[in-house]
C-alpha cells in the first residue's frame, strides 16, 4: 500500500483518510490539502488491500474514486464498520450523485477538490462516525 502523505507521526486531529483509486492529479491535490489539515492519508489501489487497511486501522473516512464505487458499495454494511464513504469524480453529474447517495455513500465530491468543501466533508464524516460508534457502545 502506498501512502499519499508519509504517516511518520500521529495525526494531531486523529484523522486517517483511506483513498481508494484516484488519478495522480486528484491525489496530489488531496495530499496538499491533507498536509495543511494534519490528516494522514493512505492509498489503496486494489480493493482487497483497501479492506485489509480498514481491518488493520479503521479510518475516519474512505474517499473512493467513482470508478471503484460499484466494487466497494456492496461491502458497506459488511466490512466498513460505519466508516463514511465519500465518492469523488471529475465528471460529477446529478444522476451519478443521486445514484451513489441512494446506494449508501455519505457524500460525493468533484475533483479537483475544494479545500473548504473537503474539510467540511471530513468534519461531517468525523461526526457521523462518532455518532455511529456511540450508538453501538
Amino acid at each position: 500500500m502506498m501512502s499519499v502523505a508519509p504517516p511518520t507521526e500521529s495525526s494531531p486531529t486523529g484523522t486517517l483518510l483511506l483513498v481508494v483509486g484516484g488519478s495522480e492529479h486528484a491525489l496530489r491535490g488531496l495530499s496538499e490539502i491533507g498536509r495543511r489539515h494534519g490528516w494522514i492519508l493512505r492509498r489503496s489501489e486494489v480493493l482487497p488491500e483497501a479492506l485489509e487497511q480498514i481491518e488493520a486501522e479503521l479510518p475516519t473516512l474512505v474517499l473512493c474514486d467513482a470508478a471503484w464505487w460499484h466494487h466497494l458499495q456492496p461491502l458497506l454494511s459488511q466490512r466498513l464498520h460505519g466508516v463514511p464513504v465519500v465518492v469523488f469524480t471529475p465528471l460529477a453529474d446529478e444522476e451519478l450523485w443521486l445514484e451513489v447517495m441512494e446506494q449508501g455513500a455519505h457524500d460525493m465530491l468533484a475533483a479537483p477538490f475544494s479545500e473548504r468543501e473537503l474539510a467540511h466533508t471530513v468534519r461531517a464524516a468525523q461526526r457521523a462516525l462518532t455518532m455511529a460508534r456511540s450508538a453501538t457502545s
